[in-house]
């Protein structure tokens, strides 16, 4: 969720006069797009037999992997990695962390009953720790773009280290995928086929055999933003050169999606939302499939005036959007509750995505222009 540049895409002085060069534009609009999924699956309005719900809810869990593609594309363009400054951007990240798990924490002392003792204070704020009724879990991604950050120097280094470096880190790619989403495919299958034949199969488990932690689909989904950004032109003419491949990437999204589907199905019987998310959502093949169609169908296509306008002030607001959006949707619960359950839908839970945008976007433009807490939106 950080700007989307490039090593030379930044803001600069020069002679006293400030040169703005400008954003990447489709990459704004992925990310626009891909936080308007994030606040539409959070603090669901929806009716649990909503079946177009329950569709864009597994949709949703393409979203991050997106901000991963274009964090690592974005990352992976500069002309040299300087240390020091990448050791200021991880400390920078976890500060940051820190700050809102602060605002947090304050604001749900305001609208909850919360009790905690000064180690889990300190747990809590710079420890990874949880408090009761402090809504946090949507801050795993931040441990996970800190991982990540923590192994680009390697990442870099081997995609700039010419065809062998690119070579070993398609050799990382292809481990990563087994581990991270290989694996629970074929655990799926086998619990499946054992229900089916009343027999207890094997399950597989390789964890102890590869070198990554618990964040591992991400930098899978980092590595790859780094191939997608590098030879966009020459997958885009690898599409274009024939008529039929135009349609893989809706192909990869409408059968990732049907895949989601059909794994809450095997595992919850449920077809519709039920208020049940998929488990392991990140951890599946499908969502693979739905992340890169969607990133091919979004970076291909013509944005129009209302893609200008999400690019402009919704993908560039990003990562103030998803810390400031789930205060807003604690709020709307509290208040709105009765609506939600009276009148929960499709429509709703979009109104509701919408509206807490809506009031996100001016707020982040807001603290942007107080300085040093612009750093907590940036």
């Amino acid at each position: 969720m950080n700007p989307c540049f490039t090593s030379s895409l930044y803001n600069k002085r020069l002679f006293g006069v400030i040169m703005k060069v400008k954003r990447i534009e489709y990459l704004d609009f992925i990310k626009a797009i891909s936080i308007m999924l994030v606040v539409f699956c959070h603090k669901v309005a929806l009716s649990d037999e909503s079946i177009l719900g329950n569709i864009m809810m597994a949709v949703a869990w393409a979203a991050v992997p997106n901000f991963f593609f274009v964090t690592g594309g974005v990352m992976h363009q500069a002309k040299a990695l300087d240390w020091k400054k990448h050791i200021h951007k991880i400390l920078h990240a976890y500060m940051i962390l820190c700050i809102w798990k602060v605002i947090y924490l304050v604001f749900f002392s305001l609208v909850r009953d919360i009790s905690y003792s000064r180690v889990e204070l300190v747990q809590y704020i710079f420890l990874s720790g949880e408090i009761k009724s402090v809504e946090t879990n949507m801050m795993w991604f931040m441990y996970a773009y800190i991982a990540v950050l923590i192994f680009f120097p390697v990442s870099y280094y081997l995609f700039k280290g010419g065809k062998e470096g690119k070579r070993i880190l398609g050799f990382v790619l292809v481990i990563l995928f087994v581990y991270s989403f290989l694996e629970s495919a074929v655990n799926f299958f086998l619990a499946n086929l054992s229900a089916l034949t009343g027999r207890n199969l094997l399950e597989i488990s390789i964890s102890r055999f590869v070198p990554f932690g618990g964040y591992s689909n991400m930098v899978f989904f980092f590595i790859s933003g780094a191939f997608l950004f590098q030879y966009r032109d020459k997958i885009n003419g690898y599409i274009e050169e024939k008529a039929w491949r135009k349609w893989i990437p809706l192909l990869s999204f409408a059968a990732g999606t049907a895949g989601l589907i059909f794994i809450k199905y095997c595992e919850t019987g449920l077809i519709r939302w039920g208020g049940t998310y998929i488990r392991d959502g990140y951890g599946r093949v499908s969502t693979v499939l739905i992340a890169f169609g969607l990133y091919f169908i979004l970076q291909s296509r013509k944005i129009g005036k209302a893609g200008h306008f999400l690019a402009k002030y919704v993908g560039t607001a990003t990562m103030g959007i998803y810390f400031i959006h789930r205060p807003i949707l604690v709020l709307f619960e509290k208040y709105f509750q009765n609506y939600y359950e009276a009148y929960g839908s499709f429509g709703l839970n979009v109104l509701k995505t919408v509206a807490a945008v809506v009031i996100c976007v001016p707020v982040v433009m807001f603290i942007r222009r107080i300085p040093a807490v612009r750093e907590l939106v940036k």
